[in-house]
């Protein structure tokens, strides 16, 4: 239990920097679509247009969202995050005699962490994005993914957004395990092999009824339990890789 604990606080101090660095920057890009939609006329971040008709003439009513846009970089510091980590954090902790167990528990642990911590500062800028907006004198843009920003309440919000982002991190955990792993030959695997699968009916059919099954919206527990169990599925694959990886050389 203490080489666990070791491992969740060294991942968490390893990830502090980065962590504190993306927000600044995120937090600065925000401000400076903010200050571009205050002071131009035309509109910055996701937008939504509609066309209006009223007192005979169409106006374009622009709907606008900034930080509904941080999700895509949230999502680009999983993406890197899990891929460095078995380049980075792994050799090191197997170099300290930690287990690998000790190491992958410690890894969804921190993952987990990470994405409550993301899903709760993201929640608040969306919640308060159309405040913002409407301060600015633009229209906000408040339906946004499986929200609707304005009614949805904030811990629904952060709720749901922890749950997509652990499922992305187990994706890229596995991807960047598979890559530490095979190296350049996982890129066959990625590229060649969907294209080839794909064109087959029947796998083909077999994706489209996962992914409706994953990713339909019944209601809230039914989803986060199917998400949930998702990310789980996804690690356990992952596992199967890191149970007998082995620290590769630099060069």
């Amino acid at each position: 239990m203490e080489a666990l604990k070791r491992q969740v606080k060294y991942q968490v101090y390893d990830s502090k920097k980065p962590f504190i660095i993306f927000w600044i920057i995120i937090l600065l890009v925000n401000i400076g679509f903010y200050a571009l939609n205050l002071y131009f006329d035309a509109s910055f971040g996701m937008q939504s247009n509609e066309a209006a008709f009223s007192m005979g003439l169409y106006i374009n009513d622009t709907k606008v969202n900034v930080a509904a846009g941080n999700i895509i970089s949230i999502a680009i510091f999983f993406i890197v995050y899990n891929m460095m980590m078995y380049y980075e954090s792994f050799p090191i902790a197997i170099g300290f005699s930690s287990s690998r167990k000790d190491f992958y528990i410690g890894a969804v642990i921190h993952n987990f962490i990470l994405a409550l911590s993301m899903s709760v500062i993201q929640g608040i800028l969306m919640k308060l994005d159309g405040k913002i907006i409407t301060l600015i004198g633009k229209q906000p843009l408040y339906d946004q993914l499986m929200f609707n920003l304005k009614d949805d309440n904030i811990l629904y919000i952060i709720l749901m957004l922890t749950i997509m982002f652990m499922v992305l991190s187990s994706f890229f955990n596995l991807l960047g395990a598979a890559i530490y792993k095979f190296r350049n030959k996982i890129w066959i695997a990625v590229f060649v092999l969907p294209i080839t699968i794909l064109n087959l009916k029947v796998v083909t059919s077999i994706f489209k009824t996962l992914g409706d099954f994953f990713f339909s919206k019944n209601n809230l527990l039914i989803y986060a339990v199917k998400q949930l169990s998702l990310a789980l599925i996804l690690y356990a694959l992952a596992w199967i890789i890191v149970r007998r990886l082995s620290v590769r050389n630099s060069k």
